[in-house]
């Protein structure tokens, strides 16, 4: 969030000090990424957490179990370009002018919803909390959090949540109570990159939800279904 609040706020002065990461990499790129990984470890620096993004294998996140960055480096490539990456950051802070960026417990923000709002939810998958290649430092309760969507859907909150999904015959969690009564979509994301790393093919699926509230003022199921279209391409990540 901290990042996410200097892009909002100052997105010219992250881009400078971007660009002065971005440029002092280049004589040994392998190192310098190593070094800044411990720099933010130790100081939580938000720029460095954008350069290590940028920089990453997968533009994909992975901590220890003491809340340690650990992700390993693309080696291949050097990050966005300066220039790129600092119009990226513009474009972004002028597209969320007015927005907030903070940090507090998901059910303060459930709590907290109005009738018009629509809350996203993206919390940690089940298969991916509690086993040994585990890629968040601490799971989500389970039990707790169904019955935190029960209270929010009893308020007609309305929300959409991504919780669980399969890739080939592996299944990152079990699909959530039918007694929510929540929509359950099942959305192609494409060949898995971890497979293909692996030297495999296989293929994710995974689960997106909607609350009773949402579907209503969607039209119902037959119109939220009629909505889907395939997506032409997939999104470009800010710091990809």
């Amino acid at each position: 969030m901290a990042l996410w609040q200097r892009i909002l706020a100052e997105p010219a002065a992250l881009a400078d000090d971007y660009e002065m990461l971005w440029q002092a990499q280049l004589s040994d790129p392998r190192s310098y990424f190593e070094d800044i990984r411990s720099k933010f470890n130790a100081t939580h620096e938000p720029h460095f957490l954008l350069y290590l993004l940028a920089r990453c294998v997968k533009a994909a996140v992975r901590y220890n179990r003491h809340g340690a960055f650990n992700q390993g480096a693309d080696n291949r490539r050097l990050g966005a370009k300066p220039a790129t990456m600092r119009a990226r950051l513009a474009a972004t802070s002028k597209a969320l002018t007015g927005a907030m960026a903070l940090t507090r417990d998901y059910t303060d923000a459930l709590r907290s919803a109005d009738l018009p709002d629509v809350v996203y939810m993206d919390p940690p998958y089940e298969g991916v909390s509690n086993t040994r290649d585990h890629r968040y430092m601490a799971g989500l309760s389970r039990e707790r959090f169904v019955e935190n969507l029960s209270d929010a859907i009893a308020r007609d909150v309305s929300f959409i949540l991504s919780y669980d999904g399969t890739t080939g015959t592996k299944s990152y969690g079990k699909p959530l109570t039918e007694s929510l009564k929540l929509t359950h979509l099942h959305l192609y994301a494409g060949k898995s990159s971890q497979a293909t790393l692996n030297g495999n093919t296989a293929h994710t699926v995974e689960s997106l939800y909607l609350s009773p509230a949402l579907v209503s003022r969607l039209g119902g199921v037959g119109q939220v279904m009629a909505r889907l279209v395939p997506a032409e391409a997939e999104p470009t990540p800010l710091w990809a």
